[in-house]
């Protein structure tokens, strides 16, 4: 890519931050990893109010999680973005925090703080109060779809959360897509694969959602630790 370019119109960020998180983006596509996660790291004190901090925090989750499989501390960073956050993050978004923690949660074998299941209850809750409103919309409904799976995968609910996923081959792709394929779909048929220790399956579909969103670095540490597991 043309990566000057990209670095002169991200000067039009709307703050520093902003500005170093396309940096982060660039030097990931260049396979800079730890460039790029040094970056992300130091970016942080850039923050400029709390709700910037939270997601940065979160953000720390991700790359500790799926790049440098390291689970516990991906766990410690999103519970520090909810307890910073106090509930100034989106709906969508803490939602997906409290995921992530079960998630990772899940694949290490560490017990899930009850408070965390209840929530996760509490999300299911209120999407199948409007379940089928919320799917019959769809130029959203694979976006839709795997959130839902997500959510299952959250409370163990693995073979409905399988049927779910599987409801995503006979949709249209969301409007915003431009990916090949539904790399969410993908990634959480690995999160199962992965929670019930079927390294060669989660690593194939892991590769099938890199392959599907073009990213080949977010996903690294996982594949890393897949190949690491499957070499025991």
């Amino acid at each position: 890519g043309d990566y000057e370019n990209a670095k002169l119109a991200a000067q039009k960020a709307k703050s520093e931050y902003d500005y170093q998180q396309v940096l982060v983006e660039i030097e990931l596509r260049k396979g800079n990893v730890e460039k790029a996660f040094q970056i992300a790291k130091d970016s942080l004190r850039l923050c400029e109010d709390t709700k910037s901090y939270a997601k940065g925090l979160h953000d720390l989750a991700e790359w500790y999680g799926n790049m440098f499989d390291s689970m516990e501390k991906a766990i410690e960073y999103n519970i520090k973005s909810l307890e910073v956050a106090e509930g100034c993050l989106s709906y969508q978004y803490e939602r997906d925090v409290y995921s992530r923690i079960v998630m990772d949660s899940l694949y290490i074998g560490k017990e899930v703080d009850n408070k965390y299941k209840k929530k996760i209850e509490e999300y299911i809750k209120d999407f199948e109060t409007n379940l089928e409103d919320t799917l019959n919309f769809l130029r959203l409904r694979p976006s839709k779809l795997a959130r839902y799976a997500m959510l299952q995968i959250c409370v163990g609910n693995y073979d409905f959360a399988k049927e779910i996923l599987a409801k995503i081959d006979g949709c249209k792709k969301c409007y915003f897509c431009t990916y090949k394929g539904c790399w969410e779909q993908s990634m959480y048929m690995g999160d199962i694969y992965l929670i019930h220790k079927d390294y060669a399956n989660a690593k194939r579909m892991y590769e099938e959602a890199m392959e599907r969103s073009g990213d080949y670095a977010s996903l690294g540490g996982l594949i890393k630790y897949l190949d690491r597991m499957l070499n025991l």
